[in-house]
């Protein structure tokens, strides 16, 4: 089925990596919303085995794409699949997630404001019928990034109404395309398992002067299934590693290198997590809590990656000032987008199945 390009309005883009297992079951969940009069559905492959290219012969409708990249690759994926798109929106779903019903309209509409740059939703974890997640809790933050340091999602909670906020879950989110091509695409030097480069998707949506918003109607239940590069636990040193790593790197090229706020993020965020998750309690009252030194390894290594985002920033900023050197009308580092992150580790070769 194909869709002449000028009236695709949202192209719905989904990578995967061995994980074929569950994206047959979000491409069917998601079918039922689909106008493929003004919808489609773009799915970037990289695994190295050939399980989930048997699974998309079922699903002709969407547009497959085969690709060759390495482990910690996802906004190379990301770019690739963002220039495959002909829609005017580019909505990101994770192979794992289950939209439920509405969800599409829901972001849709909101785009009808011409001064709302990005669009998500409710992201419900696996046992979310389990969970009081339906409950309004008074005054807690949502999609809170704050130059001071502070990061709070809280994006499973249900405000009722639509708001403004700084950021949003990469595995329900959106973004026109013309803003994704102004800012380059997915910057690859988030690395690891990638984790913050949503952040850093829409806090340049805001720095671009237009709206985030989160629609609390739009929801997935985001399964979490296990990635294949970085395994989800709060013990693994490789994940604290990249978070902290890539925490700094977000920060930095935001709201500036030479700030108090990354000797905060760089160094004594990551302290404090590691004497809380390990001792407990407070810095006034510590409580010894044995069982809590198995974190102590991967807390060590959050503040070994906080110090290491520092040392990689500043290599970044000087990259980006002979960049800046060379091409002459393009802002400072810490002003606008330098460096075309998604021309960076290019995809080595691809095949495009429909």
């Amino acid at each position: 089925m194909t869709v002449a390009e000028t009236n695709v309005n949202i192209s719905i883009l989904i990578i995967t990596r061995d994980r074929h297992y569950v994206v047959g079951e979000c491409l069917e969940a998601l079918h039922p919303q689909l106008d493929f009069n003004r919808h489609e559905v773009v799915v970037v492959d990289s695994s190295p085995a050939r399980d989930t290219e048997n699974i998309m012969s079922k699903f002709s409708w969407a547009r497959y794409f085969r690709i060759s990249l390495p482990l910690g690759t996802r906004p190379q994926s990301y770019s690739f699949g963002a220039r495959q798109c002909r829609g005017k929106i580019i909505a990101m779903l994770d192979d794992d997630s289950i939209v439920f019903p509405a969800w599409l309209e829901r972001i849709e509409t909101l785009y009808n404001d011409q001064k709302i740059g990005a669009v998500g939703g409710r992201v419900l974890p696996k046992n979310w019928d389990n969970k009081r997640v339906d409950k309004k809790e008074d005054g807690a933050p949502i999609g809170l990034l704050s130059s001071s340091g502070d990061i709070m999602s809280n994006l499973y909670l249900d405000p009722e109404l639509s708001r403004e906020v700084d950021i949003l879950r990469g595995c329900n989110m959106s973004v026109r395309r013309n803003l994704l091509e102004q800012m380059n695409y997915f910057d690859h030097r988030f690395r690891g398992q990638n984790c913050r480069v949503e952040d850093d998707i829409c806090l340049w949506v805001r720095r671009m002067g237009f709206k985030v918003i989160f629609e609390p109607k739009a929801v997935v239940c985001h399964r979490a299934e296990e990635r294949p590069d970085i395994p989800r636990s709060e013990f693994n040193l490789r994940s604290e590693f990249y978070v902290w790593r890539n925490t700094v790197w977000l920060y930095a090229k935001h709201f500036g290198l030479f700030r108090k706020t990354m000797v905060k993020i760089g160094l004594s965020k990551p302290l404090l997590t590691c004497f809380r998750r390990v001792f407990g309690g407070s810095l006034k009252s510590p409580r010894v809590n044995h069982e809590s030194f198995k974190y102590l390894p991967a807390a060590c290594a959050g503040i070994v990656g906080g110090i290491w985002g520092v040392l990689m920033s500043c290599i970044y900023y000087l990259q980006d000032r002979v960049f800046a050197r060379a091409h002459s009308g393009i802002p400072k580092f810490g002003e606008g987008n330098l460096i075309p992150y998604g021309d960076s580790g290019v995809v080595r070769e691809y095949s495009i199945n429909r």
